[in-house]
């Protein structure tokens, strides 16, 4: 068993150094992802438990934004997030 005993530092820099190895813990713990990060149509039908037929009509009608690159579609996180949002409402 392990005992510390803090007698030459102060409670300010106790605080400070736990606040410190909190703050990157929890920055390595958050795995939030980037509103930019492209999505397959795969992956988007996922997310809304859709067929790839109903994200199609869903594109044409303009329901959810898409971008091309070299043929292929993908959608941007932060589209298939806001079209979450005004499916929800």
């Amino acid at each position: 068993m392990h005992s510390t005993i803090l007698n030459s530092i102060s409670p300010s820099d106790l605080k400070e150094m736990i606040e410190s190895a909190l703050d990157s813990r929890l920055d390595k713990l958050s795995n939030k992802p980037n509103g930019n990060e492209l999505l397959t149509r795969n992956e988007v039908c996922e997310i809304f438990k859709i067929d790839l037929s109903t994200l199609h009509h869903w594109r044409k009608k303009g329901r959810i934004k898409a971008s091309g690159i070299g043929g292929r579609v993908y959608f941007k996180r932060s589209d298939v997030e806001a079209a979450l949002i005004i499916i929800i409402e």
